[in-house]
Formats: C-alpha cells, structure tokens, sequence
C-alpha cells in the first residue's frame, strides 16, 4: 500500500458535477465512485464561500438521489466532510433534510402498509389523502409526493396529480 496526496482543488469541480446532475435527471444510479465523488464535491472548490455554496447546490442535488440509503449516505458524507467549512445554519439544513427524508420514508412506509393490508381501494384512497396531507406538512414539494405516489403506489401521473389537487 502506499499513500499518495490527493489535492482536491485539482480535481474538475463543474465536470463532476454535471455528470452527476445529469444522472440524477435521467434517473440513472450513481455508481459507488460517484457516490464519493458526491460527498467531496463542495471541498474541490477554491475558497470558503464557493465551498459553502457547493455544499448547499450538493444537498439540493443529493435530494434528487432516488435510493434512500444512498441519499442519506450522501448527506450525512456532506455534513461530515464538510464541517469545517459550513456554518451551522447550514449544517442544521442538511440535518434537517436527513430527517425530513427519514420522516417521509417512514410515511410512504406507513401508507403503503396500510394500502396493501386493506386491499380496498377506499381505504387505499384514503391512506394516500393522509400521506399527502403529512409530507406536504413537512413542507415536501408537490412534485416530489407526485414522484412517491407514482412510485409506491403505481400510480399514473394523472392519478397522482389528482390526489394533489383534492387535498
């Protein structure tokens, strides 16, 4: 084994970033070496405050990041590699959207049980109007509970849209 410097600033911050945001838009999974690249990313920037908006532009696209416990790995990797550079407004905010992501898988979770062990499409309607109705109070965008509802319950986007607009 043998250890080599690495400096981060070498590294082509906008390239990587692209590539990533440009997989996270075509829905395309992040490969582990992404995933790291992920969380290094606001540290390839030069001086504090480009870093501390690429720490905030990284959450932001760490949201789009579809498997959950890729997601979190992602934040938490944010928060912890970029602690020296961040405040701790902004270190709240990436805690605050771990927790909001915990929070809603718990209530997809929750909804999904509670539609297949009824079965009844009442009762399923009326599991999906309450999951709605808890992550928009957690402050989720519309387009995401439309992007859960089409997921987890196999909806169409017309369906979900209309889940949306009733509540």
């Amino acid at each position: 084994m043998k250890l080599e410097q690495a400096y981060l600033r070498k590294i082509d911050s906008k390239s990587i970033r692209d590539v990533l945001e440009k997989k996270l838009e075509d829905g395309v999974p992040l490969s582990d070496d992404e995933l790291m690249q992920f969380i290094i990313l606001p540290l390839t920037y030069k001086g504090k405050e480009a870093k501390r908006e690429a720490v905030k532009e990284a959450v932001y696209l760490a949201k789009k990041i579809t498997d959950k416990k890729n997601q979190m790995f992602v934040l938490s990797g944010i928060l912890v590699f970029a602690d020296k550079i961040i405040d701790a407004k902004t270190a709240e905010q990436i805690k605050e959207v771990i927790r909001m992501t915990q929070v809603a898988q718990l209530l997809l979770e929750e909804g999904r049980d509670e539609g297949r062990v009824e079965g009844k499409k009442e009762e399923r309607t009326e599991g999906i109007k309450v999951l709605v109705d808890s992550l928009r109070a957690f402050a989720i965008p519309d387009e995401d509970i439309i992007g859960k509802l089409i997921e987890k319950y196999q909806l169409t986007k017309d369906e979900a849209d209309k889940f949306i607009k009733q509540n």
